[in-house]
């Protein structure tokens, strides 16, 4: 962190997770993805999971985004509520990204693909919400 204020900007994104119960949320749909799995299939077996278990990845995938972004959210008025400046967490960001880059040694525009596995928001876009 090159400065204080980006460890409460991320503390704030943190608190946000909490605030919002996301952990809870996620072992409550966890859990009855598991239920309703066993109830369609009658049991666990691979070929079963694998089949059923894949649209909802990319479900609980976005779900996981929509997190994310509640977190932003609550992160940027976090900020706004103490007077700091919004762009100490996009600074963060960007440099966060930037070490992503330089380590996978690949440009953003091929990394398209990966967008759609990822947990999180794209950068980019977080970046543009806390710049505005």
């Amino acid at each position: 962190m090159a400065h204080d204020d980006e460890l409460l900007a991320i503390l704030g994104h943190e608190i946000g997770h909490v605030e919002h119960r996301h952990s809870q949320r996620r072992i409550v749909q966890n859990s009855l993805f598991v239920f309703v799995l066993a109830m369609i299939t009658g049991d666990m077996s691979g070929t079963s999971e694998l089949v059923l278990g894949l649209p909802v990845l990319f479900a609980e995938l976005a779900y996981s985004r929509a997190n994310e972004i509640e977190a932003d959210l609550y992160a940027l008025a976090f900020l706004q509520q103490r007077k700091i400046a919004p762009h100490r967490f996009s600074d963060l960001m960007m440099r966060l990204q930037a070490a992503i880059d330089h380590k996978k040694g690949q440009q953003e525009d091929e990394n398209n693909w990966q967008r759609y596995l990822s947990s999180h928001p794209v950068t980019e876009e977080r970046i543009q919400r806390f710049n505005q």
